[in-house]
């Protein structure tokens, strides 16, 4: 069993920063290798790392680390018959319902663990809010290809980012210029459901999650300052 200062630096230290790592890499090389086998293949090594160290940062019990292990099984089970096979569309909507209970506990867990925090402003926190950042809108790729889909037509692209459409690096860009509420307008939500969906990510968690951020770091600096 881990003490609590071996726990702590698996918890922050390591983890935190190697996931960080793993999302920048992942989401740097996401356009350069959506059209070669090979490419999926090294995208799929840096998810590994992506699932294995969200795991050792959201280790808290052995019951959350269980559903976290299975859920990351099943996902990166079905990535692999994306890779490997033609699957059918249900094969592919499991994949995806599977990377958003995955990627939206993740962030869940390390953003009630970050507001949570009485301590000092330390590169491991930074680490993780920057983490937090970027797995809600791996999250919210996942669940606007999820819409997709489900119900073909959902989206609307017109541009030569989007080809082909049908991958997973097109709702990444179309997720992080939404969160960023930049909306360059080649992608565009074409029913209800994916408006919500868009305009939830762009206000409710985009601009809501770095307001209450800054003031939570602001009001931790204040609190450290007068000790």
């Amino acid at each position: 069993m881990f003490t609590n200062r071996a726990h702590h630096a698996w918890h922050g230290a390591i983890c935190y920063r190697y996931l960080l790592r793993a999302l920048v890499t992942l989401f740097i090389i996401y356009p350069m290798i959506s059209h070669w086998f090979l490419g999926h293949l090294i995208e799929l090594l840096a998810t590994v790392v992506i699932l294995v160290t969200s795991i050792l940062a959201i280790y808290n019990s052995r019951p959350q680390i269980g559903f976290t292990v299975v859920v990351a099984i099943i996902y990166l089970t079905m990535g692999l018959t994306q890779i490997a096979f033609n699957p059918e569309r249900l094969l592919t909507i499991i994949w995806l319902i599977s990377g958003v209970v995955f990627f939206s506990h993740v962030t869940w867990t390390l953003m009630r663990d970050i507001f949570a925090s009485q301590g000092n402003i330390t590169s491991d926190l930074l680490y993780g809010t920057v983490s937090v950042y970027l797995l809600i809108g791996l999250s919210f790729a996942n669940g606007h290809f999820l819409l997709e889909k489900a119900i073909p037509g959902s989206y609307h692209c017109g541009s030569p980012q989007c080809i082909p459409f049908q991958t997973m690096s097109a709702y990444v860009y179309f997720s992080f210029i939404t969160l960023a509420t930049v909306g360059y307008g080649d992608i565009t939500p074409s029913s209800g459901i994916a408006g919500v969906m868009t305009y939830m990510e762009a206000i409710t968690t985009g601009q809501m999650y770095l307001a209450i951020l800054v003031t939570r770091l602001v009001g931790m600096q204040i609190s450290q300052s007068r000790r």
